[in-house]
């Protein structure tokens, strides 16, 4: 019994096959310059949002860094937070300012409302303090 030769129809119809398979491949695992900026924007957001408490909205930085200048960390209330995207020329700059409304104990022993806000990066980390007031 004879082998079949192969003719250069065969050769042809195999290499059309593999380049098919290989354009199917990378177009079904590569991600598109929208997609990827989407799931950039929405890794941004997310990393923003998990610096907030999802029960009281509060920054967990910020409080910290709050309670521990507090003549009496134990008296601190949260009242309510906010924030803002940081941008320059229009274009998110990576920071967001993070301002905070709460309550504590003074010098005298009665309750006063206090403000303070300050600089973070995406990532949660301090950037600067801006005030207190």
């Amino acid at each position: 019994m004879q082998k079949p030769e192969k003719t250069k129809s065969d050769a042809i119809i195999y290499y059309i096959i593999a380049t098919i398979a290989c354009v199917w491949i990378f177009n079904t695992c590569s991600v598109s310059d929208d997609e990827q900026k989407i799931d950039n924007k929405q890794t941004i957001e997310q990393k923003i949002e998990r610096q907030f408490s999802a029960w009281n909205g509060y920054h967990r930085g910020l409080v910290r860094l709050t309670e521990e200048n507090l003549r009496d960390p134990d008296s601190f209330q949260h009242i309510k937070t906010g924030y803002i995207k940081n941008s320059k020329d229009g274009v998110f700059d990576g920071t967001i300012t993070v301002v905070m409304e709460y309550r504590a104990k003074n010098g005298f022993g009665g309750y006063a409302i206090g403000n303070i806000a300050a600089v973070y990066d995406v990532e949660g980390n301090l950037v600067k303090v801006i005030g207190t007031y």
